[in-house]
């Protein structure tokens, strides 16, 4: 794919980023999968695009009136294997990078478990779990190639033995680079399929794969006969996979494969050994076909599965927050929000807030970009709080649904007053090593925020205590290298300020 990546085969002028996602968009929005697994992301953002993932999604997928895809994290890398999925249906459980090192080179294969977004989720907390794991084996056709993909896809199933719960909802997705079922990496992935270990062909095609026109259905590499960015050959290769677990097979945790939805996506079977068939291809649409061959040297392989619940029908906030958290006055405040709308009832997001609780006189567009809707917020001038919504409004401007309230409060730039204020309702342990103990003349019943600077004024912990009813608080202070520091206490009638020597 090699999608925002400039090597010295593939740049601006052959693998055009604005080119490549036109065509992808068509692709998608032909498909509307509900994961979309990719390999050959660039992942440690290189020119001419910083963020591909986030540009992928913002451009390919969230387009014409669709919001509800999400990308998958990853770790920095050269080429990424990731995914993207549908949030109204998957829920993103846990993340886990499966490193190992071929020579020096870093490779990474993704784990992702997901949870589905079951009707009774809310109620019986129970739900069906889902993990892909997205690879990408050793390219090429020699023994040490092949001997490579072999421990690669050793890894994997180690991983798989070691870290994973027995009999579970597994999909391998990727690249895998075999040439026939027989060869070892292969028959690594799907050893023993009566194991949690062991994965199934879902159309179970053995054989000799590679220029072996018995299999051109199932061909899917490579698109082109030979072009700059592009692999030579033409389609006489089958390395793109959906390998799926005995549990899904059988149907026996939630989830099962439907029958013959496996698909090679624009794949005919009159392009064997040649260019994709494009004007006259009986498998899609001209125009999809046109957009395959344009995209990539391989096609994408797609299936189908069903799971035993209805989808939730669910309008909400799934998370509203601001950063920075403990804002000083006149720093720049960014208002984040992620929202479920499994109906599409919702048009736009918009941020409402003002100076005063439940009084929003204010208002602005939230825009949508990567995983989170985001807005700013002006400066409060000398104001020290400020509250805000989220609210979600359909194509006529009504207010379909409303976060809860949300207080900012901004702590005064200290630097200005260290050496002026001092108040003595609060006394330190001096000196400190890893916890700094605060003593207070009588027992605080009110939201106290806490700033440490160092001796030339720079903030190095800033922190809003909720609800103390005490009269000593603990604040870890192991992160702060030795030297002294100023501490500056402030709650609704209260402000004061002490020096402390850090060990």
């Amino acid at each position: 794919m090699y999608y925002g990546k400039n090597t010295d085969f593939c740049d601006v002028s052959n693998n055009s980023v604005a080119e490549r996602q036109s065509h992808l968009k068509k692709i998608l929005n032909y498909v509307r999968p509900d994961i979309f697994t990719v390999n050959e992301l660039d992942g440690n953002a290189s020119e001419p695009i910083k963020n591909d993932a986030t540009h992928l999604l913002d451009n390919t997928l969230n387009v014409n009136g669709i919001t509800y895809y999400r990308k998958a994290p990853f770790q920095k890398t050269y080429l990424a294997n990731t995914l993207f999925y549908n949030a109204n249906k998957l829920r993103l459980y846990s993340y886990k990078p499966i490193p190992f090192y071929v020579g020096n080179h870093e490779k990474i294969f993704n784990a992702y478990t997901f949870y589905y977004n079951g009707r009774h989720l809310s109620q019986s907390l129970d739900t069906t779990f889902l993990t892909c794991f997205v690879i990408h084996l050793k390219s090429g056709n020699d023994d040490t190639d092949a001997l490579q993909r072999a421990n690669e896809a050793e890894i994997l199933m180690d991983y798989i033995d070691n870290e994973m719960p027995n009999s579970g909802n597994y999909i391998i997705c990727g690249d895998l680079n075999v040439y026939s079922s027989g060869e070892r990496a292969f028959q690594i992935l799907t050893k023993s399929c009566t194991t949690k270990s062991g994965f199934y062909d879902p159309v179970d095609q053995s054989g000799n794969w590679h220029n072996n026109e018995k299999y051109k259905l199932y061909h899917t590499q490579s698109t082109h006969l030979g072009d700059g960015c592009f692999s030579s050959g033409g389609m006489d290769d089958r390395f793109d996979f959906i390998l799926l677990s005995n549990a899904i097979m059988g149907g026996v945790k939630g989830i099962r494969y439907i029958q013959d939805s496996y698909e090679i996506l624009g794949q005919d079977g009159q392009g064997f050994n040649s260019l994709l068939r494009v004007k006259n291809n009986e498998a899609v649409p001209v125009r999809i076909a046109k957009a395959l061959y344009n995209f990539s040297d391989h096609l994408p392989v797609k299936l189908s599965l069903r799971i035993d619940e209805d989808p939730a029908v669910e309008l909400s906030f799934d998370s509203v927050y601001h950063r920075p958290m403990n804002p000083l006055l006149g720093d720049s405040i960014w208002v984040f929000a992620q929202l479920t709308d499994t109906e599409r009832q919702v048009s736009s997001l918009k941020l409402i807030w003002g100076k005063e609780s439940q009084h929003h006189p204010n208002q602005a567009e939230m825009k949508l970009s990567g995983n989170f809707y985001s807005s700013g917020l002006k400066s409060p001038g000398e104001t020290f709080r400020i509250y805000y919504k989220v609210i979600a409004c359909d194509s006529s401007g009504t207010v379909v649904y409303t976060s809860g309230e949300k207080e900012v409060v901004f702590e005064e730039n200290t630097t200005a007053q260290i050496n002026s204020v001092k108040n003595k309702d609060f006394k330190i342990s001096n000196p400190v090593k890893n916890q700094l103990n605060l003593y207070f003349t009588g027992n605080l019943q009110d939201d106290l925020f806490i700033v440490i600077v160092g001796i030339t004024g720079e903030v190095k912990f800033r922190k809003l205590y909720s609800g103390l009813y005490r009269r000593r608080l603990t604040i870890p202070v192991s992160f702060l290298p030795p030297g002294v520091y100023w501490i500056k206490v402030r709650c609704k009638n209260f402000v004061g300020i002490n020096m402390f020597i850090k060990h």
